[in-house]
């Protein structure tokens, strides 16, 4: 009865370990992907910002909704650069540590240990995501109100 009770529980560390460490990708891929679309903010926002300049050059006077979308913009460009920022992610184990240390360590003991890791990494790395999903909101209403202040400016017949 006593292996039986201690086959399941290996069971359970066993499932629990691969769910935390599923998480832990999934985590690192979301990080990932964020990145990617504060690239593709990042490039739209530089467009229009170009579009805006030669709009701006060849008129006279800045008109108001330019401005106040060229400013937009300009802000939305600096969030999406702190966004972008590399910054450090644990993405445990470190693969030299792991062997050094834990080689001749009972399965147990190394799945545990790498358990405990996983689930560390995942909460730390989740207060930067959760800044860094902020931000990119941020960047991306801000992008949208300097194109509704665009779609403004050329309603009122481009004055």
């Amino acid at each position: 009865m006593k292996i039986v009770e201690e086959d399941k529980k290996n069971d359970n560390l066993e499932l629990i370990y691969k769910e935390v460490r599923s998480k832990l990708k999934d985590q690192l891929l979301l990080i990932d992907q964020i990145t990617t679309k504060f690239s593709i903010i990042l490039g739209f926002n530089g467009v229009m910002i170009v579009l805006l300049i030669q709009k701006l050059s060849a008129i006279k006077e800045i008109n108001k909704f330019l401005g106040i979308c060229l400013g937009m913009l300009i802000i939305s460009i600096m969030l999406g650069l702190f966004g972008i920022d590399i910054k450090k992610y644990r993405r445990d184990p470190d693969p030299r540590s792991l062997y050094e240390i834990y080689k001749l360590e009972h399965l147990e003991e190394t799945r545990d240990t790498l358990t405990q890791n996983f689930i560390e990494a995942y909460n730390e790395n989740d207060k930067k995501l959760n800044i860094l999903i902020k931000i990119f909101r941020a960047s991306i209403s801000i992008t949208l109100l300097a194109v509704i202040f665009m779609f403004i400016y050329y309603l009122n017949g481009g004055r």
